[in-house]
């Protein structure tokens, strides 16, 4: 899957499946978000052979992320495969997980139409093995697909990531 499209300011965003070969731009990606953003990932990004082994889970078709790229640079990993793998798929609506301290996320999302519909209490671990909480939130695709265009509408992207 690869798909360009251009903001209305005129940006070009690639957006396609990350494969082994992107291991160095996904590196320089990780190492560019603040120590608190990483905290509540699912495992260490900073550690090279750790997400070397999540891109061969992906050559192997056992996992699947979607990276945007501004000028051959990744500006955003992860979580944009919800709107395109939803639509393929032709689902309804989309669900994501975020850990309660992940206060920018949740604005994010909520941004983005997303709301809260459940809090599951000390349910997940950071990755300095503190118990956290885990919210979930689900958007319709339409409220999304609005939300997406009002959004990236004035084109500054990589503020956007």
């Amino acid at each position: 899957m690869e798909r360009t499209h251009s903001l209305k300011d005129g940006t070009e965003v690639a957006l396609r499946e990350l494969r082994a070969s992107d291991l160095d731009d996904l590196m320089k990606f990780y190492r560019s978000l603040s120590p608190e953003d990483r905290k509540y990932l699912k495992f260490n990004v900073l550690d090279r052979n750790v997400v070397a082994k999540r891109l061969e889970r992906l050559a192997a078709r056992q996992d699947f992320r979607v990276a945007a790229f501004v000028r051959g640079k990744i500006v955003a990993s992860g979580a944009l495969e919800l709107y395109f793998v939803a639509l393929e798929q032709k689902l309804e609506s989309v669900t994501a997980w975020m850990m309660r301290p992940q206060i920018g996320a949740q604005h994010i999302f909520r941004k983005f139409g997303f709301r809260e519909e459940s809090l599951l209490p000390d349910f997940v671990k950071d990755l300095e093995g503190e118990a956290q909480d885990l919210i979930v939130m689900t958007c319709s695709l339409t409220d999304l697909a609005r939300e997406l265009g009002h959004a990236f509408g004035d084109g500054d992207w990589e503020r956007c990531r």
